[in-house]
């Protein structure tokens, strides 16, 4: 956050506010690269949960993506299967409708809370694991609703959806105030200090600020929800 600005009550000064956003970033953009990635894993279990069951109807839409962003890139051809899925993410991703992000803010936050803390701890830094059984953990419609969403990504990088452009560094900015500002002092601070010293978190510290994030964003209105996941989506 910028210098001169102050985050609500309670709320921690931070004084760059591109480390709200590269911090941010990766929680958001990565667990969404991972979604492919698991669609792929999960077809490859025995006895179908509700996500893979669902995900076997969603699963060519994803090949299909991969396809149409190989076609659209300059160097598609060139492109391994990781980096297609990789780009075929981000850009199904960002070419969600608002509704579309809010759900997928709001499954973020239930599998943050119910999920144990080695994979809560992986929505934030970016490198979840166990994801897929943590996802056939919750209940049949979350699980559906992943699945569901999923495939909206797909076809949206399918398609070549464009997305609506990012929002401005300060409708960005005021959004994440207000964001912030919901938080309690505690949690607050802890946010802070994830944020500040990343490499010197434990599996806990890092479960703990992705519950207060995710917990503050979904107490949120839906413009600032949308706003702070598209900017972060597009950056």
């Amino acid at each position: 956050m910028a210098a001169t600005q102050r985050p609500g009550a309670g709320a921690p000064k931070v004084r760059k506010r591109s480390r709200w956003g590269r911090r941010l970033l990766i929680v958001i953009v990565l667990f969404a690269l991972a979604g492919f990635a698991l669609m792929r894993y999960a077809m490859q279990r025995q006895g179908p949960s509700v996500f893979q069951a669902t995900l076997e109807e969603s699963y060519p839409n994803v090949a299909k993506a991969m396809d149409s962003v190989a076609r659209r890139s300059p160097d598609g051809a060139s492109m391994t299967a990781s980096q297609l899925m990789s780009a075929a993410a981000v850009s199904g991703f960002r070419g969600l409708d608002d509704q579309s992000l809010m759900n997928f803010t709001t499954l973020r936050s239930e599998l943050a809370a119910q999920s144990d803390v080695t994979t809560c701890a992986g929505l934030w830094s970016g490198n979840p694991q166990n994801l897929v059984p943590a996802i056939e953990a919750l209940p049949d419609d979350q699980q559906r609703q992943w699945a569901e969403l999923f495939d909206r990504a797909a076809v949206a990088a399918m398609n070549g959806a464009p997305g609506l452009p990012a929002p401005s560094p300060a409708a960005f900015q005021q959004s994440m105030n207000r964001i912030v500002g919901q938080m309690s002092s505690s949690d607050a601070q802890l946010l802070k200090q994830v944020l500040e010293d990343p490499q010197h978190q434990t599996p806990a510290n890092q479960c703990a600020a992705a519950r207060a994030f995710y917990g503050a964003i979904t107490r949120g209105n839906q413009t600032d929800v949308v706003t702070i996941t598209r900017g972060m989506l597009n950056q």
